[in-house]
This record gives C-alpha cells, structure tokens and sequence, in this order.
C-alpha cells in the first residue's frame, strides 16, 4: 500500500511538474489547428517508420486539412508548418526568434554551423555580415543565371523519377555550383 502511495505521488508530483513547464507552450499551440494527437508522442506516430518522401506527404495533407499554418507535435516539441507568407515574412522580420529548433541540428553534418543552422549572436553577426549581398538590387543581376540553371536542375532530376530513391544533395550541390560559376 505505501509502495502505491509513492508511485501515485511521484506521478502527481511529475505531471503537475510537465504541465508547468509545458502550459505556456499548451496555451499557445491552442491558436493553431492540426490533426489529433497523443499525449508524450503528438504526431511522431504518423512519421516512424516512413521515408523521408511520406514526411513530406504527411505534412502535406495536414496543410490541405488544417489550413495554411499548421501545428505538429514531435513528442514534446511545439513545431509550426505554415505556408502563409505573412506568417513567415513576421517571423523572419524579428529578432527576438532568431534561436533555432533543435530539428535544425539534424542539418549540421551537412550545413555544419552556418548562417541557416547556427542561432543567437552567432547567426546576428554572420547575418549582419552577408546580408548586403542578399539586397535585391544585386540579387537582380543573377536571376537569368538562377532561372538558366534551375531549369537545368529539374531537367537533371526529371531522369530520376522512376527510381525509388536518389542522391538529391548531388543535384543540388552541382546547381549551387552552377549558379555561383555561371557568367554574368
């Protein structure tokens, strides 16, 4: 009897302990629509055991469903899939949301700590320091180069539809290139 009152007391004492520390997050997914989820596992049910393509699928249909701005939980983790270019413009316009989800080190092998992937005062300064590359008045010189070579790309990839799976890093890697390479 004394061994269930201290397991039912140390599940109280845990629940009461992630709800504090989730209920802001809770209160704020609240805005947000999307599928059903389980408690402890949200969405990550829906993703185990697929490939990377029926991820993208998944989501996909959320999209269709739930409307532009969708929430996804992975476990425990609140992540937000929008499509609204309003949202997003808002979003990237702050700086006060400039830390990075922890799903962004998934890319770090292959973008290691750059300006996509690292966060905080390190992404402040490498921002700050490329940003004026990005201005549109140049940018606006490149988009004959950007339109020739992406055109090249899906062309590249579309000898890769019948097979089940492909090397996009390749294709995408080689247009980077291209485009940096390409005549102006």
């Amino acid at each position: 009897m004394v061994l269930v009152l201290i397991l039912l007391s140390l599940v109280t004492i845990i629940s009461v302990l992630l709800y504090l520390k989730f209920s802001r997050i809770l209160y704020l997914a609240k805005a947000f629509k999307g599928p059903p989820s389980l408690p402890l596992f949200g969405h990550g049910l829906h993703f185990i055991g697929r490939q990377s393509h029926e991820y993208l699928l998944n989501l996909t249909n959320y999209l269709q469903t739930y409307g532009n701005t969708v929430k996804v939980w992975i476990g425990p983790e609140l992540n937000i899939l929008t499509i609204d270019i309003k949202f997003i413009e808002a979003v990237l316009g702050t700086t006060e949301l400039i830390d990075k989800s922890s799903m962004y080190k998934t890319m770090v092998p292959w973008l290691n700590e750059g300006l996509l992937v690292s966060g905080g005062t390190k992404w402040f300064k490498r921002r700050r320091i490329i940003t004026p590359a990005f201005h549109f008045k140049i940018l606006e010189q490149f988009i004959e180069i950007f339109d020739q070579e992406s055109i090249k790309m899906v062309e590249k990839l579309r000898t890769q539809i019948d097979k089940d799976s492909f090397d996009l890093y390749f294709y995408v890697n080689t247009c980077t290139l291209d485009v940096i390479c390409g005549k102006y």
